[in-house]
């Protein structure tokens, strides 16, 4: 099964490449037979668990044996960490962070509904439904990230946004930052 850790971050390099090389033959194949449309959504979904997780599987295999090839080749210098500046809409994390905060021990159920629920309405034929999704997922982000942006400025206690650091997920219950030296 794919990881959302995973993903959140593969989405973003050559590796979601071979997911959407993938997906793209599978849903020209799905499209080949008379199926409702959500039948169609919930084909894609299985072919996300399976084919998903082993993309992950193969591609933390590969990461890690290049890893291993690294620092056997070479020291490395560690860099220093960059500092980022407050975020327009909200963050994966702080989205995990939002169920957690909300619906406490259920909310992992709760975000896989409501991901099902957004997917299914993505997938609907109806371009309003499709639409209508898509503003308000931009309104949600935009409030969870308007949100997240006060958290961040009373964590870290700055008044400059220059100054400010984005906080691990482990810090958001907590006093302030990781390694702070406060």
């Amino acid at each position: 099964m794919p990881t959302n850790q995973f993903w959140t971050l593969a989405f973003v390099t050559p590796i979601s490449l071979v997911f959407w090389a993938g997906a793209a033959v599978f849903l020209l194949w799905v499209h080949s037979f008379a199926w409702v449309w959500w039948h169609k959504a919930l084909a894609f979904l299985l072919f996300y668990a399976v084919y998903g997780g082993l993309v992950e599987r193969w591609s933390r295999r590969a990461l890690a044996r290049r890893q291993r090839r690294a620092f056997a080749s070479q020291a490395l210098v560690p860099s220093p960490a960059p500092r980022r500046a407050l975020p327009v809409v909200a963050t994966a994390e702080y989205w995990d962070h939002a169920f957690a905060r909300t619906f406490g021990r259920a909310a992992g159920v709760v975000q896989l509904s409501f991901d099902f629920a957004v997917f299914m309405a993505l997938c609907h034929p109806a371009w309003q439904v499709f639409c209508s999704t898509i503003a308000g997922l931009l309104l949600l982000s935009f409030g969870l990230g308007a949100r997240q942006r006060r958290e961040l400025r009373q964590i870290n206690g700055a008044t400059s946004p220059a100054r400010m650091q984005l906080a691990a997920p482990a810090d958001w219950e907590g006093d302030g930052p990781a390694g702070s030296s406060d």
